[in-house]
């Protein structure tokens, strides 16, 4: 298992705090009720996947699209003002992983124009063997398409590969990706049905890095 796939909102950097906060506000201005309900559902999804959750549960009383791009202005603004900080043990993790020789790649639901600013800011960028971002799969999180994505591209089968994920929705993708899903919770803590298809679960980035060294993983 020499090919880790990271997840990066929640798992890399500590930013699903911000959306939270920013989706609270949106919905607050424009009187959109119970928005707390969908934040499990909407993480690590891409826009039309989000906007599936968003109408499912609100029709069409409310312009999703509208919405979401306030939500990203709100948080680039926020994001210019505070950096989004790294998770505790990333870099280490990172550094551990490339200089012992495994095939790293980042598979993310978010842009690639704001994949790649993070991950340059942070001086993390060049550590990815491949990038796939939300806007080059049709389908996000919880299909597995990202993960077989940045698989095929990085030249490992499914069966070869780790998964980094913070999400029940990433657990259930590498899952079905044919993957070893391995969880670390950012903002809610996997039920039962999420843990039993998780390989393990960490509470922290330094607890993986641990488990490669020992051999755990």
């Amino acid at each position: 298992m020499k090919t880790v796939i990271f997840d990066m909102d929640g798992l890399l950097i500590d930013s699903e705090v911000r959306s939270i906060r920013v989706w609270r506000e949106v919905a607050a201005e424009y009187g959109i009720p119970n928005i707390e309900e969908l934040f499990p559902y909407l993480m690590g999804t891409n826009p039309e996947t989000r906007k599936g959750i968003f109408e499912k549960k609100y029709g069409t009383r409310y312009d999703f699209y509208e919405c979401n791009e306030k939500v990203r202005a709100l948080a680039r603004k926020y994001e210019e003002e505070t950096p989004i900080p790294l998770k505790p043990g990333a870099k280490e993790l990172l550094s551990y992983l490339d200089e012992n020789g495994f095939k790293i790649g980042l598979a993310s639901s978010s842009r690639m124009e704001t994949i790649s600013r993070r991950m340059k800011e942070h001086g993390i960028y060049d550590f990815f063997d491949v990038i796939v971002s939300g806007d080059m799969v049709n389908v996000s999180k919880p299909a597995p398409d990202i993960f077989l994505i940045c698989a095929e591209k990085i030249g490992s089968t499914p069966s070869e590969v780790t998964v980094l994920e913070d999400s029940p929705n990433g657990i259930i993708a590498a899952h079905a990706a044919g993957m070893r899903p391995v969880m670390v919770p950012d903002l809610y803590q996997p039920n039962p049905e999420i843990a039993a298809l998780a390989h393990a679960v960490y509470p922290s980035l330094n607890e993986v890095r641990e488990a490669f060294a020992d051999g755990e993983l």
